[in-house]
């Protein structure tokens, strides 16, 4: 009986202990620049409080944090990325402490943009790196992983309007770069370095006459309706997609020279994908 009775006792005792001790939750993943707040969702009032921290790795003891005196914490990533924070409590001259968030925070890489090009139409300037380009070729930029949101590109500085897919065709001279934030961070924005294009007075692709890569060429570019095309080899598919990627037009020519309407197109810019034994490659192609 005596037993049962004390065990009975120490299970109220405990039961009292943890009663009043905090249970805190909050934000376990920062984005870089950003905050995050923990807060005691116990249902209990208490005399002080006063919130602690400490790295994530090694022995090292838990710190006060100055002036965190509240019943929340608000952390930043760049202080409290890869610790541990816990509160301490007073009630009634009693201390009790929480239980423990494991914070940590993204790392992205800077934000960088890749080229890719027909290296018959594209050479690089050896003293400078600058991209010289032949009349009537063109480069694909396309912006790095995990940059996909709020994608914005630049030319010169001004933002293209229309650009804010993860590729630009770019068949003219200029200083390019992007802007844009990753899915999981849509709020941390990052700028791409510039990458110069140039015009190569030494290289000329003949518009309308089949050029490298997938040998195909078209005019005129403005296109007000018709669209004349020359190719090397079969054109299998010619397709037409907005700055959304939304595909407008699309043919199956199985022609090697021939016309295409584009006379349903609005004024604006287009990207048209050309596909031929050879490959597939896109062009930037304007309606007046």
């Amino acid at each position: 009986m005596k037993t049962t009775l004390f065990s009975a006792l120490m299970a109220l005792f405990c039961l009292g202990l943890y009663a009043q001790q905090p249970t805190i939750e909050g934000d376990l993943l920062l984005c870089p620049e950003g905050t995050g707040t923990a807060t005691i969702v116990t249902d209990q009032a208490y005399d002080s409080y006063q919130w602690q921290w400490r790295f994530s790795f090694g022995d090292e003891e838990f710190q006060d944090v100055p002036g965190a005196t509240s019943s929340e914490f608000t952390y930043d990533h760049y202080n409290y990325s890869v610790t541990d924070i816990r509160v301490r409590v007073t009630l009634e001259g009693q201390t009790y402490y929480s239980n423990e968030l494991a914070i940590d925070g993204y790392a992205f890489l800077p934000i960088f943009t890749m080229q890719n090009f027909d290296e018959e139409e594209v050479s690089i300037d050896p003293n400078n790196g600058t991209l010289l380009l032949c009349e009537g070729g063109s480069i694909e930029f396309s912006v790095g992983m995990p940059y996909t949101s709020s994608i914005q590109w630049y030319k010169n500085d001004v933002a293209m309007n229309g650009e804010t897919n993860p590729t630009l065709i770019v068949m003219g001279p200029g200083n390019y770069h992007v802007t844009a934030a990753p899915q999981a961070c849509p709020g941390f924005f990052d700028t791409s370095l510039p990458v110069s294009v140039a015009m190569d007075p030494d290289c000329s692709l003949s518009i309308g006459t089949p050029v490298a890569g997938i040998g195909f060429g078209f005019y005129p570019n403005p296109v007000r309706s018709t669209l004349h095309f020359n190719a090397s080899s079969t054109v299998s598919t010619v397709e037409i997609f907005d700055v959304s990627g939304k595909k407008l037009l699309s043919g199956s020519p199985a022609v090697t020279s021939g016309d295409f309407d584009t006379s349903a197109l609005s004024s604006g810019v287009y990207v048209m994908k050309v596909g031929t034994a050879k490959g597939t490659k896109a062009f930037r192609l304007v309606k007046e």
